[in-house]
């Protein structure tokens, strides 16, 4: 909803390829088809998915306890242990996704621009130079 307003109200751009509206969402989701892939192959690479991310609530302090995801490890920052699904995620294409939305949002025709992508809550750090 924030994000069709922003674009539809105030001419926010929302750049690139975006995932196609459905019965689910008829609106669209304003959300970046290339972020969303890279950020799934980072979560692949540790075996996780958007929806399964192995989280749960310190029972001390109310805090998110990431059990299993890695918000600082990627094979886009350091080696890891190739396995046959991380040997997919290491070859040439690795940056392919991340290039492309990249090459969209820093074109000034899209200033300003949104990014709506949920997995960025744990992928912000990989995307980082």
């Amino acid at each position: 909803l924030l994000s069709g307003l922003l674009v539809h109200g105030l001419h926010y751009k929302s750049p690139g390829k975006l995932l196609a509206a459905h019965m689910d969402n008829p609106y669209g989701y304003y959300e970046n088809y290339n972020v969303m892939k890279q950020n799934n192959y980072w979560l692949e690479e540790q075996h996780k998915s958007w929806d399964i991310l192995n989280m749960t609530t310190s029972p001390t302090n109310s805090s998110i306890v990431v059990g299993g995801f890695s918000l600082h490890r990627s094979c886009s920052k350091e080696p890891c242990t190739v396995t046959e699904a991380s040997k997919l995620f290491r070859n040439r294409t690795y940056f392919t996704y991340r290039n492309a939305a990249i090459s969209h949002y820093n074109k000034k025709s899209n200033v300003p621009w949104i990014m709506k992508e949920p997995r960025l809550c744990f992928t912000m750090n990989m995307w980082r130079p």
